[in-house]
Formats: structure tokens, C-alpha cells, sequence
């Protein structure tokens, strides 16, 4: 990112930018300290992972690490919970940096395999942006 970008995003949209690696471990205790959202983890979230999370995520430096070990085994422990398959192609086509749009089908979900799909093919995971009309509670923002 250039300079001039960093500074604008980081003075004019402070408050919708995707987080920094410096920003996560704040965020971390905010939402594993929400009992919201730890029930809802728990819905597609193995027990020890969440458990594993909540010992480690301060060992966490960074947003792709959290993606590949804790998001990753989430989204398999989803497609098992749905009996669903996640099919895809033309990842060798794709060139970094990139901009993928979703139908607007299933927000979250769309989004969540997107990522899966990115780092089963080692690339790196995207940014997200969702409409601020979901953001019905605060942690939800916050995530």
C-alpha cells in the first residue's frame, strides 16, 4: 500500500477499514469476551477450536494466520455440518491484487468460502466489505 493510500484510509475510513495485524489481538478479546458470539462459533465452530482460540489468540500476529488455523478448519467443520460440497475453479487464473464480487446470495457464507477457497490454493485472503444495514449489533461490526 502506498503511503498516500495508508494515510487516507487510515484518516477517512478509519472506521470501516479492514483491521491491521496491529489491531487484532483488541479485537480479539472483544469478541471472545462476547458470550453472542461465542454461542454463535459454537453453532459451526468445533469446541476445541474455540477453546484453542481462546488459550492461544495471543500468539496471533496476524489476520492470515488466524484465516488458515482457525477459519479454515471452521468452514470444513461447516461443510460437514451441511453436507454440502464447495466446488471451484479457474484459482490458477487468478492474479493478486483482485477484486471478487458476490451475487449477494448468502453475504457471510459466500464470503467465509471465498477465504477457504483462497487459502486451500495459497493464496492470500481477501478483504470483505458487507453493507452496514447487518451491522445490527456492535460486535458484529467489530468482527
Amino acid at each position: 500500500m502506498s503511503p498516500i493510500s495508508s494515510y487516507i484510509m487510515q484518516n477517512n475510513f478509519d472506521d470501516i477499514r479492514p483491521y491491521l495485524n496491529s489491531e487484532i489481538q483488541v479485537v480479539f478479546r472483544q469478541l471472545l469476551g462476547n458470550d453472542e458470539v461465542l454461542a454463535g462459533a459454537s453453532a459451526v465452530m468445533p469446541i476445541a477450536l474455540i477453546d484453542d482460540l481462546k488459550r492461544n489468540y495471543e500468539q496471533i500476529s496476524d489476520i492470515d494466520t488466524f484465516q488458515e488455523r482457525y477459519m479454515y478448519p471452521m468452514l470444513e467443520n461447516l461443510k460437514k455440518i451441511k453436507k454440502t460440497e464447495i466446488t471451484f475453479s479457474g484459482t490458477d487464473n487468478i492474479s493478486q491484487p483482485a477484486l471478487f464480487l458476490s451475487n449477494h446470495r448468502d453475504i457471510l457464507t459466500d464470503s467465509a468460502f471465498l477465504q477457504y477457497v483462497l487459502v486451500k490454493n495459497g493464496l492470500r485472503t481477501s478483504e470483505i466489505a458487507i453493507g452496514n444495514n447487518l451491522m445490527v449489533k456492535p460486535w458484529i461490526a467489530a468482527a
